[in-house]
């Protein structure tokens, strides 16, 4: 059977995290290891999370201070790198029982890879509410900074992608105040990398939204606004830093510089803006996110 790592960060979960934990251990024709860590949940989700790791022993539980999801996931990274593929659960959703085993085989015999996706959307009762997949997508590092359309509970990549980013670790948590997300992370490395994203036309996850939900898209229209709005404008240069942090880690010669260097200097020399403006190397697929995109780099707020 093939071998894999699943990474999960929990917070206040203690409604639905048995049977998510449930749907993850009875995956079909994998080795699976379990990596819980505790966000620090001040509700009954670590002892839950404890009980189980006494029951099966493919089940590791780590604690500590609240880092927000995204720092949280890329911290349990580091833990149990000795398999060939990993992934990353949330708390709240249900897999299906061939979700690992139809990602891996789906990247089986490649190299600094990343599998994804599409949602079956479903309510806190597991009733489904719609699916979201990503049409148009484009796998570009410019589309990957403009808006990151993956979800990483849908995940599946190899050791090459992991053990990079987990060397990385500490320097990108340090860095890492604005919390852009874990999965974004993954993304990022694989394409800058020269690695290559494949999506699935079929999904295998039941993606839970309800009034608790910690990720961004749950909470409704209200709340999403306010995110997007809070992500262009308070956290507007992300993309900027980020594009600094890697070009320290590339060379010149990495076929990703040239765009890095437009985001990351594009408020200092106008032809840059114009140029980012320009190219559709940042295109997202979504043509109204690729609107606001331009309009908030004219305004130096990308």
């Amino acid at each position: 059977m093939e071998n894999i790592t699943v990474y999960m960060s929990t917070y206040n979960g203690e409604k639905f995290i048995r049977e998510q934990i449930d749907s993850i251990i009875y995956q079909k024709n994998v080795e699976l290891y379990l990596v819980i860590r505790d966000d620090g949940s001040t509700d009954n989700t670590l002892d839950i999370i404890q009980e189980y790791s006494l029951k099966y022993p493919n089940i590791f539980v780590y604690t500590g201070e609240n880092l927000g999801y995204a720092n949280s996931f890329l911290t349990v990274l580091r833990e149990k790198g000795d398999t060939d593929y990993y992934a990353f659960a949330d708390q709240d959703d249900i897999w299906e029982e061939d979700k690992l085993i139809c990602g891996i085989n789906k990247i089986k015999n490649k190299n600094n890879i990343l599998y994804a996706s599409p949602l079956k959307v479903v309510d806190g009762n597991n009733n489904y509410v719609s699916m979201k997949d990503f049409p148009h997508f484009t796998s570009t590092v410019g589309s990957a900074l403009s808006r990151n359309r993956l979800a990483g509970c849908t995940m599946v990549f190899d050791k090459v992608v992991r053990d990079r980013i987990a060397n990385d670790v500490d320097e990108i948590i340090k860095f890492n105040s604005f919390k852009y997300g874990h999965d974004g992370w993954v993304v990022l490395y694989t394409l800058i990398y020269g690695g290559e994203i494949i999506l699935d036309q079929n999904s295998y996850i039941h993606y839970r939204r309800h009034e608790t939900t910690v990720t961004n898209i749950g909470g409704g229209v209200k709340k999403r606004i306010k995110n997007e709005l809070k992500g262009s404008l308070n956290n507007c240069d992300f993309r900027e830093n980020i594009s600094k942090f890697f070009l320290t880690r590339i060379s010149v010669e990495n076929k990703n510089y040239e765009v890095l260097d437009m985001v990351a200097n594009y408020k200092r020399k106008n032809k840059l803006k114009w140029k980012l403006i320009a190219t559709s190397q940042i295109n997202t697929g979504i043509r109204v996110v690729d609107i606001y995109n331009r309009f908030f780099l004219a305004i130096g707020k990308y």
